[in-house]
């Protein structure tokens, strides 16, 4: 058996995968899907009213339950409306483990994935050097 096909076989046993008229269609289950009732003007006014009264439940129910590019494009018009930068704007009225996760969910999904890359490679190469 060569090696794709026991990659294959594996995968196809993971419930990641849906079987779909004999193919195999990878990622459908996916959990994230994009808001139906998605409107970014809403979404900023909420955001800043929760800003201003450092309403922690309502930022976490606007940016947790949107996806990547609807918080990138609820990001951008909150700073051409408001000339701010919203994750500063977030970080003042957020604090500790909240913080981190909300500026992580702020950031484009490449610029996200290579911190956390750089974070882990720096936790690597800080341990004790190999002998």
């Amino acid at each position: 058996m060569d090696r794709r096909s026991l990659t294959h076989e594996i995968l196809s046993q993971l419930p990641l995968a849906q079987q779909v008229s004999g193919t195999t269609a990878w990622g459908t289950l996916g959990t994230i899907k994009s808001y139906l009732g998605f409107d970014a003007e809403s979404d900023l006014q909420h955001l800043v009213e929760a800003i201003a009264g450092a309403d922690h439940g309502a930022i976490l129910d606007v940016l947790t339950n949107r996806t990547n590019a609807q918080r990138q494009q609820i990001t951008k018009m909150f700073q051409a409306l408001t000339k701010q930068v919203m994750g500063r704007a977030l970080g003042a009225a957020l604090s500790g483990n909240l913080e981190r996760v909300i500026m992580g969910l702020l950031k484009p999904l490449a610029q996200y994935d290579a911190h956390e890359l750089r974070v882990a490679m720096q936790v690597r190469w800080a341990g004790p050097a190999p002998q």
